[in-house]
């Protein structure tokens, strides 16, 4: 808190680390892109590729990522040692993921927005 607590608003920004504890399942059809086929369209003849659909029930065990975050806000003082507070926070993580062979990490961060009342002890 740069300008400290004796103001009708309080600023405030921080950053960490943290440790986010997830788990990931896909359950329903998916495109398989290893089953490729070719379909002539009878109207106008043109050739596209035709991918087929397959059933898919997979998950991931709960895994643990390690990742960062940084928040910003304000605070509002309503009564000795309570204040409405506004946050913004972004968090970057990655997931790593075993039984899902060809993907990506898995993208955890993302941004959230929070009100809350804060009381200080």
């Amino acid at each position: 808190m740069p300008l400290g607590r004796a103001r009708k608003l309080i600023p405030y920004v921080g950053g960490g680390v943290g440790i986010y504890i997830w788990s990931v399942r896909l359950w329903g059809d998916v495109i398989d892109f290893n089953d490729e086929a070719a379909y002539t369209d009878p109207g106008t003849g043109e050739v596209t590729s035709v991918y087929g659909i397959k059933f898919a029930n997979i998950q991931d065990e709960t895994r643990v990522s390690v990742g960062y975050h940084a928040f910003g806000g304000i605070m509002m003082p309503i009564a000795n040692r309570t204040t409405i507070e506004l946050e913004f926070k972004y968090n970057v993580v990655r997931g790593n993921l075993e039984n899902f062979l060809g993907f990506q990490h898995f993208d955890l961060g993302g941004f959230q927005i929070s009100v809350g009342i804060n009381y200080w002890l």
